[in-house]
């Protein structure tokens, strides 16, 4: 009787038994005079400027996958826990180690919490963080010498300039789903 190796097993196994790691991005824009701080964008039914993000799907990168593996078998301890914006246009790919052009270094995500199968990262950029031309944005592992988990390049009419005299709310999730 031949037994089969674990990668064997694994080939062998239905599509079922597959798992996907699928995110999304939701931003919105609001007036920093009127919605100055996280917690007055959840108060009473804040109203942005405008959303130019709703339910896109990310690209998830390599090397925010192999980290992905890295957590699960207890080889790092870095969680992804910070947002970063730029201006770059190029494609997102999978290689993608680093946004192509930061407005500044990634900032610590507001909250990072899960639900069920849904990681979920919300960051809040005050009038004096990331102000310029939204064109890409990523969770990653640090301000400087980061892991990308996900690579997002907005798209026509989604792209914006951010002024000084508006804050944003910049929420990713990651839902482990069955392939």
């Amino acid at each position: 009787m031949k037994f089969k190796s674990i990668d064997e097993k694994i080939r062998s196994r239905s599509n079922s038994e597959k798992v996907k790691l699928q995110g999304i991005w939701n931003i919105d824009v609001f007036d920093g005079d009127r919605y100055p701080t996280s917690k007055s964008t959840l108060e009473h039914d804040a109203k942005p400027l405008f959303s130019p993000v709703v339910n896109k799907k990310n690209l998830n990168t390599n090397a925010g996958l192999q980290h992905v593996l890295a957590l699960m078998v207890g080889d790092s301890g870095t969680k992804y826990g910070f947002f970063g914006a730029g201006s770059g246009t190029t494609s997102a790919a999978s290689g993608d180690t680093a946004l192509e052009t930061q407005l500044a270094n990634p900032i610590a995500v507001t909250e990072d919490y899960k639900t069920g199968m849904i990681g979920k990262w919300d960051t809040f950029c005050s009038t004096s963080q990331f102000n310029g031309n939204w064109r890409e944005v990523c969770i990653c592992t640090a301000a400087t010498s980061y892991t990308m988990l996900n690579h997002y390049i907005l798209g026509g009419g989604e792209t914006f300039t951010k002024a000084s005299t508006q804050t944003v709310t910049a929420k990713c999730q990651e839902t482990i789903a069955d392939a």
